[in-house]
């Protein structure tokens, strides 16, 4: 078959490619090495050859109900004893690269075996190879050189990476993390943006958050720009802390503000852990705030309650002493509090902890709930097909250049935004450059300074555009701009403080009322005992539902996680764990 009359017969009769496709789905080696060279064969031969060589695959996918094509290549590679069958999978791999014509095709089938977790299959390779494993050597050297070379040339194009296609940036940002310690964060923060539900209204908010927060990230040149990116929230949960132990009953918001003195009791909290040894003094069961070192004793009273014990790991609250069910539960994914957090401290749920300290056992029928709330066996449909990952490739790249002589270095979606968010002045670019550098925020206003953020030049873009030295009157108009705004010193930091100038009273105005919400709210929250008794019967339901994982025995949680107790959906029709 691998004559010319042999390749022939296959190129012009696309059915056989099914016959491949079943060729493969067996466990003969011998069969499957001969089918896997008769593919290599294909890919080399011509473009028809090329494309049988992914219809078989593609047919083999269809057949065993896989999710990717290329799935049984890397199994088949890394299931694979023999050097010579390892070597022949191998060369199918580099053909099928190889012989892909175009830059970008080329590499997406690459990302596409990447994404298989092929590297670290080839990298067991190379350490298990031996002195007479010479053609695989070679194979392993033509995989890696091919990748170099390719990476060269997407790197010195601008065009390498189309920005519009979610699955070119995917891939590469996966390219360059790869088999890297940055794998593991890249890999987290996927895990995260899983779990955002796009069907809730606050993903959208979610999302704009991830956004920014990202792109502030990119932006960082040192440690400390980093500490000062994430000192605001760490400051805000301190401030909380304190509002909570300070807070002795006043109603109004200027005694809060005399809470801020205290924010010298946190040297107490940090001093605890330096001196150890008075750790090992024997402290009887006395709920450990006296163990710490004598000189909390000197501080006020009020400093000495909030102090967290060493062993909280080993105390167990009243709602965390909950029975075990017998079967399997639908769990709450709620946001757990940890218990230093909880014991020791002024909150809700040391409160309704207290209230509960003789009889422990909540107010549940926990056969019931069990019934109610066990998860099911239902067989579940397996999905009838599965599509292949789709191209988002942009089609107006191909079509630049063809109206106009300008020279246009955006694509074509990116100049089209910067060019709509120009049109929303009446003036030159000349002008709007000028009121970016006197910092005329209240000449732009609010709404343009945010689209301005969003069209500022990416990295990629800034180089591009720094090492035009051709005729920069024939540049477009959305590079005109661009050109000479990334000419503007610290041309970024101004349109952010621009923006927050503009912002600052719109943002005062609702934030003191919004903080004397909180107060009254928190007050209201500390001093209810109806609804105390509530959260308690829902931490002990809670508890009981995800005994045995991550999410149970819990001391507290947050209280936005309450929102999630109606996904809980009992096993009777119409009734969530509200409802029970």
């Amino acid at each position: 078959m691998e004559s010319r009359i042999g390749l022939d017969y296959i190129v012009e009769n696309p059915d056989y490619t099914t016959k491949l496709a079943a060729a493969l789905d067996t466990n003969n080696t011998q069969i499957k090495k001969q089918v896997i060279e008769l593919l290599s064969a294909l890919c080399v031969y011509n473009t028809d050859g090329y494309t049988r060589a992914l219809e078989a695959l593609e047919h083999y996918k269809t057949l065993k109900n896989e999710r990717y094509r290329l799935k049984v290549v890397v199994d088949e590679l890394q299931n694979a004893e023999a050097v010579d069958y390892q070597t022949v999978i191998l060369a199918f791999i580099n053909c099928l690269i190889i012989s892909t014509p175009q830059l970008n095709d080329r590499i997406r089938i690459r990302n596409e075996f990447i994404g298989l977790k092929v590297l670290s299959v080839l990298n067991d390779l190379r350490k298990k190879k031996s002195s007479s494993s010479n053609d695989l050597s070679v194979q392993l050297d033509v995989f890696d050189e091919q990748k170099e070379s390719d990476e060269v040339q997407i790197l010195g194009a601008p065009d390498g990476v189309d920005l519009n296609s979610h699955l070119d940036v995917f891939y590469a940002v996966l390219r360059q993390v790869a088999e890297t310690p940055q794998e593991i964060p890249f890999l987290s923060i996927l895990q995260h943006l899983l779990r955002i539900d796009s069907k809730e209204a606050v993903s959208d908010i979610i999302w704009d958050t991830a956004e920014t927060l990202v792109h502030r990230a990119t932006l960082l040149d040192s440690h400390q720009d980093a500490t000062k990116l994430l000192r605001s929230p760490s400051l805000q949960n301190k401030l909380c802390c304190h509002g909570h132990r300070g807070d002795t009953g006043a109603g109004s918001r200027k005694p809060s503000l005399n809470n801020t003195p205290p924010p010298p009791p946190p040297p107490p909290l940090a001093s605890p852990p330096p001196p150890p040894p008075p750790l090992n003094i024997p402290p009887p069961a006395m709920c450990a705030p006296p163990a710490p070192p004598p000189i909390i004793k000197a501080k006020s009273p009020a400093t000495s309650v909030p102090e967290p014990p060493e062993p909280t790991d080993t105390v167990l609250l009243p709602q965390q002493e909950m029975p075990v069910p017998r079967t399997k539960m639908k769990t709450i994914n709620w946001n757990k509090i940890p218990n230093s957090k909880v014991i020791g401290c002024h909150n809700i749920w040391s409160l309704v902890a207290r209230s509960h300290e003789h009889n422990p056992q909540s107010i549940l029928d926990w056969a019931e709930m069990e019934g109610l709330f066990c998860q099911q066996t239902l067989s579940t449909p397996t999905p009838s097909s599965q599509s292949s990952p789709r191209s988002y490739r942009s089609e107006m790249a191909d079509k630049r250049k063809d109206v106009t002589s300008e020279i246009l270095l955006l694509d074509g979606k990116r100049s089209l935004n910067v060019n709509i968010f120009l049109k929303q002045f009446r003036s030159s670019n000349e002008d709007i450059i000028q009121l970016i550098k006197n910092g005329d925020h209240d000449e732009i206003g609010t709404e343009k300074l945010r689209g301005l953020l969003k069209i500022l030049p990416q990295l990629d873009e800034l180089e591009m555009l720094r090492n035009f030295d051709g005729d920069k009157n024939r540049l477009g108009n959305a590079e005109k701009f661009l050109l000479q705004l990334i000419q503007v010193p610290n041309y970024k930091l101004r349109i952010e403080s621009m923006l927050l100038k503009e912002e600052f009273a719109t943002n005062m105005s609702y934030l003191e009322p919004s903080i004397n919400s909180m107060i009254v709210a928190g007050e209201d929250l500390m001093s209810n005992k109806a609804l105390q008794e509530v959260l308690y019967m829902v931490i002990c339901a809670g508890n009981f539902l995800n005994s045995g994982g991550y999410a149970g025995n819990a001391a507290g949680v947050k209280l936005s996680s309450l929102q999630k107790l109606t996904d809980i959906r009992a096993n009777n029709p119409g009734m969530n764990l509200i409802h029970y």
